[in-house]
């Protein structure tokens, strides 16, 4: 089997989280196909020469149709600002590219159902980022709910907490802007709940919620005036699933004190 290339859009905090992975995969996970670092694209074009020499790709460009028409590429993973992903997704899905895309998969409902039937038709690999359902500890829940081992799942609870957005006098940026990042906390972490408890117990049949924006308005990065976050620090849920389960769901952005706090009972 030929060696896979990679190309990277995007270089943020997960950008390099997924540089670091595709490079370390086969050293790390064994039994795995041969891959090697393609190409990188980040803007301005300094930036992605930089950020290519420092991860190890082969090649570096700032405009991301390029990447993606690289024949020398085979996996397109996607890093960028979540309004992006629809557009890159399906372009590299026509362009026959198996596709990472990080979460949340699209800004609507219609968008990421258009990317799923897109895939099938042109029936490449995709994958979205829910990486904590690869985590030892869910897995293992896993083959015990299967295996029969807990009995009848009659409740799961799930809350998920950190606190970037804490401060009020952090600058806005793109995640505060609907058309930019679509939702808030739920979008960048409540969602991973969600997964999580889909696979714990099952789909979800009804819900109750409620979000909240606890900072409205942010100042602006030069200074000049403060503008509206337009999307929620906090969202929770009270679900019904289709076993008849209950569960809650939480999740903050605007948590003190707390760096990526993740938990879940199962009872």
């Amino acid at each position: 089997m030929k060696s896979l290339g990679i190309g990277l859009i995007g270089t943020g905090f997960m950008g390099k989280a997924h540089a670091l992975a595709f490079g370390a995969a086969r050293a790390v996970m064994g039994d795995v196909p041969e891959s090697h670092l393609a190409v990188l694209c980040d803007t301005p074009v300094e930036k992605a020469k930089q950020m290519a020499d420092q991860f190890g790709f082969a090649k570096s460009t700032a405009d991301w149709t390029s990447l993606i028409s690289d024949p020398d590429v085979d996996i397109v993973s996607i890093t960028t600002p979540n309004a992006l992903h629809f557009e890159m997704a399906i372009a590299a899905i026509k362009a026959g590219k198996h596709v990472y895309c990080e979460k949340p998969l699209a800004l609507t409902l219609d968008q990421a159902r258009e990317m799923r039937d897109a895939a099938r038709i042109a029936g490449v690999k995709t994958m979205v980022g829910y990486n904590y359902i690869k985590n030892p500890a869910f897995t293992h829940a896993c083959r015990l709910i299967q295996g029969g081992e807990i009995g009848e799942i009659v409740h799961f609870r799930g809350w998920v907490d950190e606190d970037y957005q804490a401060d009020p006098a952090l600058p806005w940026t793109w995640r505060a802007k609907i058309a930019d990042a679509g939702l808030g906390a739920l979008g960048d972490m409540g969602c991973h709940l969600v997964s999580m408890a889909y696979g714990l117990a099952g789909p979800i049949d009804s819900l109750i919620a409620d979000m909240q924006t606890v900072h409205t308005t942010r100042p602006l990065p030069d200074g000049t005036g403060r503008a509206k976050v337009e999307n929620e620090d906090t969202a929770s849920a009270l679900v019904r699933f289709a076993n008849g389960a209950q569960g809650s769901l939480s999740t903050s952005r605007s948590a003190w004190g707390r760096k990526n706090r993740l938990a879940w009972e199962v009872h």
